[in-house]
């Protein structure tokens, strides 16, 4: 909150800042984030953390909160499902 409100210097997304919006106005968890396909990684401790894929399938997802868009939840669970893949299965 503090770095979304305190002129921090550095750059921050427009769906965080767009999600940081909707949470100061009480939207729900489920209805957060943008529109926007673009996709970022931001799970990569989940591989080392959960056991199963679906687990860390649900993980992933729940890291792009701040998107909404359907392409992009879809983008984000093809990649995890890969990756895990890789790691546990070769």
């Amino acid at each position: 909150r503090q770095r979304l409100t305190s002129g921090w210097k550095q750059w921050v997304c427009t769906q965080t800042k767009q999600t940081y919006q909707q949470i100061s106005q009480g939207t729900p968890i489920n209805q957060l984030g943008g529109n926007s396909n673009a996709m970022a990684l931001r799970y990569a401790s989940v591989f080392a953390y959960y056991s199963t894929e679906e687990e860390a399938v649900d993980a992933a997802l729940k890291t792009m909160f701040t998107h909404r868009e359907r392409t992009a939840k879809l983008g984000c669970e093809f990649f995890a499902r890969v990756v895990y893949r890789v790691i546990h299965k070769g």
